[in-house]
Formats: C-alpha cells, structure tokens, sequence
C-alpha cells in the first residue's frame, strides 16, 4: 500500500510529478511479484489498470518512458534513454550521463545498433550524428568521447582516458581560463583536482618506458 500511495501522490491536483512517478515506476529493487502485487492491488482501490492510469497522465515520450518501465519491470533499455534525453525541450545532459555510466564497449555498440534499428527514423539523425549535434563543451566531452567509449576494461584503455581527461582539463585542449582557475582554486585553499591531476599525470608518464610502451605493475592503474 505504500508503494501505491506514492504512485497516487504523483498523479494527484493539478499536475503529474513526471520526475518522480519515473522514478518510482523504474525502481530496480522490486521484484517481479512485488510489482505485480502492487498493480493489483491499484487496480483494486481505483477501478482500472495502473497502465491506463499513467497514459491518462502522461504523453509523448513520458508516456513512451513510463509504459517500458511497466512492460520491462522498471529494466530501462539505454537506447530509449538515450532518445528520451534528447526529445523535448532540451537536452538532459545528467540523465545521458546516468544512461553511460558502468557500460562496456560491447553495451555501447548493442545500444548503437538499436538506435540505428529503433529511434534514427524518430529521431532523424544516426546515433553518432544526434550526440554530436546535441552537445558542446564539457558536455561533448564527458559524454561523447569519454562515455561513449565504454568503461575502460585495460590498462591502456585506462591510461588513453586518463591522458585524454588531462589534455582536457590541463593540456593542449585546456583553456588559460580553466587552468587559471583551478590554480587559483588550489592557491587558496579550496578543494580543487588542479594538483591532484597534476600529480596523477606525473605518476601515468612514469609508467611507461623509452619506447613508450606501458609498464604499470598490476593494479597501478586504478590506484592513480
């Protein structure tokens, strides 16, 4: 009853908490039965299925969202994620990084194949051409060229992400501006990655030999 009270709480009043009806429709942590029971018993108190409840509620792409959830107990395929973040108003920059985050290259390519398969006609663009339109600065960086290659499985994979997140932020892609203040920053006594990643860089160039090639001890890398 709880878990329905609080579904109900979202689609009371005026308007529909979309943040947060999402959010408890996408809960990772009930169990096939726990859900059904929970659709059941919502059904017994209102007279109709909790589905047709979220529809009435919802449209577009939230209503596209909540009906997967349902369907999919709350499992959320990341391509979809990915379509939802980018239809609408804006660009929902956290939500792409929170799709990312723990996917190895083999989810990545399976994602990208079902963009190609599923949401390029939607949307009108292929994958690549979406995210590049899509974001900027910082953005582009965290997502397309860090994220998007998957989370690093090697040594080398790691070291190419850490020099590439160096190069951003202290190096030959690194703005005066930017450099200026993290050093500030760090000059004054506020938490800052400006010497950290400094030290870190020291440490990474360290490992590899006069022909440049990587000979980091096992487990050096995700010490750094």
């Amino acid at each position: 009853d709880e878990q329905v009270a609080r579904l109900e709480q979202t689609m009371e009043g005026l308007g529909t908490d979309e943040a947060e009806l999402h959010r408890l429709l996408e809960q990772n942590d009930l169990s096939t039965e726990q859900r059904a029971a929970i659709a059941a018993r919502y059904a017994e108190l209102h007279g109709g299925s909790l589905s047709e409840a979220v529809a009435s509620e919802l449209g577009g792409t939230d209503a596209e969202r909540a009906a997967h959830a349902i369907e999919h107990d709350g499992q959320m395929d990341p391509a979809f994620m990915m379509y939802y973040a980018v239809t609408g108003m804006g660009t929902d920059e956290d939500l792409l990084r929170t799709t990312l985050q723990g996917m190895n290259s083999t989810q990545i390519a399976e994602m990208r194949a079902t963009w190609e398969a599923e949401y390029a006609d939607q949307y009108g663009a292929d994958f690549d051409t979406t995210f590049a339109g899509e974001l900027s600065g910082r953005d582009h960086f965290d997502i397309v060229e860090i994220g998007l290659r998957g989370e690093a499985q090697t040594d080398e994979e790691r070291a190419e992400v850490l020099q590439m997140q160096y190069d951003y932020e202290r190096g030959e892609r690194s703005t005066a501006f930017g450099r200026g203040y993290m050093d500030a920053l760090d000059a004054i006594g506020f938490s800052s990655s400006a010497s950290q990643m400094e030290r870190q860089h020291d440490r990474l160039e360290a490992m590899y030999d006069e022909n440049g090639q990587l000979v980091a001890e096992p487990g050096e890398m995700e010490r750094l």
